[in-house]
């Protein structure tokens, strides 16, 4: 038989105050994994912004593509204390309750966009309709197709490392990918390795 346990709390200081059965403590610590708060791996959100985007699109029969710049930047801006989990909830909320194809900020749960505060620079409107980017560039602007090919190269076609040198989010990235027909390139490099 095999147990596997999770706890936020820290046992061995629950043990001294002696809180927690000292013999249970040493049954259970066998291997002994640290999973660091989301707060502390923010670099992992659009991944798992995809993950579940995707499992809510099977869940729901929706056809969500992706979130909005507004939408990222608050999911990176929030403190998460509810962890990975929270993150989901935050996310099927806004499914549920968007009619379009990307989650924008009405979308979120009401309690979750009066806690976040966006900085100033994504509230202000563009001429063009849109909201600024994280790279302060106009929504519809941003790097041309020549660009983004050659960093997705540079970085051996690693999403986050380009998005991250293109100051652009993943999911962004991705989606200028697919607009220009740089996704087949992505498939065919990964076919070759």
């Amino acid at each position: 038989m095999r147990v596997v346990t999770a706890t936020h709390r820290r046992l061995s200081e629950l043990v001294r105050e002696g809180r927690f059965r000292e013999d249970l403590y040493y049954r259970l610590k066998v291997v002994e994994i640290h999973m660091p708060p989301l707060r502390e791996h923010k670099i992992d959100l659009p991944i798992l912004v995809d993950h579940f985007l995707a499992k809510f699109n099977a869940r729901l029969k929706r056809a969500v593509k992706g979130v909005s710049e507004e939408v990222m930047m608050a999911l990176v801006e929030y403190n998460w204390p509810g962890n990975v989990r929270e993150l989901g909830h935050v996310l099927e909320h806004a499914m549920v309750m968007s009619p379009q194809s990307i989650l924008v900020w009405s979308n979120l749960p009401p309690d979750f966009r009066h806690i976040v505060i966006i900085p100033k620079k994504t509230q202000q409107t563009t001429g063009r309709g849109g909201r600024p980017l994280s790279s302060g560039q106009p929504a519809g602007t941003g790097p041309d197709r020549e660009t983004i090919l050659q960093c997705l190269v540079d970085s051996h076609w690693q999403l986050q490392v380009a998005a991250s040198r293109l100051k652009i989010s993943r999911s962004t990235l991705w989606r200028r990918m697919k607009t220009m027909g740089l996704h087949h390139f992505m498939k065919s490099e990964k076919s070759k390795d």
